[in-house]
């Protein structure tokens, strides 16, 4: 079976079928819900936000159509980012270049993309929990945009070879833990079909108990720990979609074209940080004309000081 590239554009008919089928999306359910889960964002006001529908639409998708679930997954992902907004810092790009992440350019056989997350080779001399965490969080704001891993979701396979006992147990502050589960469970535009644990050290139970009772029931259902069996990940995972380092494919040239696009790819970036809101006041509303109403408090620039929660 030949295996679909991580960036694409738009919905094949084959995964627009898919949403239909998985998300129960329909232009009508879209629209409805689209008007449910903006009239729920004008009545709350405490709470601003784009409202444009592609914007909405990624967290539509994540809680198949479901505007009550949607519009607390929205409220979370702006307190997630207020606490850490994902900027590109010049240590966040050598996280990046050093190659600790890698995004395969190929999906797994479900569709999904593939992000494989390399723990133990980090050196916290040089970096911190946190700046490993905000690169993290880049990489997932610009492939969260993909509505082909909207529809199809993602894959997290995170190895832990060569980790020592101090990262661990730097690693199980309640308040990393806590973060981490947030950023999986409920407030981010993804949906997360499984994560697998790979090279995990006999010490690695001090950590794992104490984040496991902090997840969901269907959160624990996606986890798995493989030790250093690889056999078992290739078999959940075509070797097209792994790196090197865990008997894939993927070498120096799978690594730059990711970093490359990571990195280089400043305008969309930059993007990402232009809409800026106030919790002090709701926006004026004019009409387009299209007849839809419009925002016209948020600001294309990033120079005015505000109490904000940056996308």
């Amino acid at each position: 079976m030949e295996l679909l590239p991580v960036w694409v554009e738009g919905l094949s008919p084959e995964l627009v079928k898919r949403a239909r089928d998985d998300l129960g999306e329909t232009p009508e359910i879209q629209a409805e819900a689209l008007l449910e889960l903006r009239k729920m964002i004008n009545d709350d006001p405490d709470f601003i936000c784009p409202e444009n529908d592609t914007f909405l639409i990624r967290f539509l998708r994540v809680k198949k159509y479901n505007a009550k679930k949607t519009f607390k997954t929205l409220r979370n992902y702006y307190e997630f980012k207020r606490k850490d907004p994902g900027l590109m810092t010049d240590k966040v790009k050598k996280i990046i270049d050093l190659g600790h992440i890698l995004v395969s350019p190929l999906r797994a056989l479900d569709g999904g993309l593939v992000a494989n997350f390399q723990v133990g080779t980090l050196d916290f001399g040089k970096f911190s929990l946190e700046e490993y965490f905000s690169a993290a969080i880049l990489c997932c704001e610009q492939y969260a945009e993909i509505e082909a891993n909207q529809v199809c979701g993602n894959h997290i396979i995170v190895d832990y070879k060569g980790v020592s006992l101090k990262k661990i147990i730097n690693m199980a502050s309640p308040s990393f833990l806590t973060q981490i589960v947030q950023g999986l469970e409920d407030c981010w535009p993804h949906r997360i079909n499984s994560f697998t644990i790979v090279n995990e050290p006999f010490y690695f139970n001090l950590l794992f108990n104490v984040i496991w009772p902090m997840f969901s029931k269907k959160m624990k259902e996606r986890i798995s720990l493989v030790g250093s069996n690889l056999s078992i990940l290739h078999k959940k995972f075509p070797k097209e979609c792994l790196p090197e380092k865990l008997g894939g494919f993927l070498g120096q040239e799978a690594h730059n074209e990711f970093r490359d696009k990571t990195i280089a790819n400043q305008l969309e970036i930059e993007r990402l940080k232009k809409y800026s809101f106030h919790r002090s006041q709701k926006p004026v509303k004019k009409l387009s004309s299209c007849g839809l109403e419009e925002n016209t408090n948020f600001t294309q620039n990033n120079s005015t000081t505000v109490s904000n929660v940056v996308i």
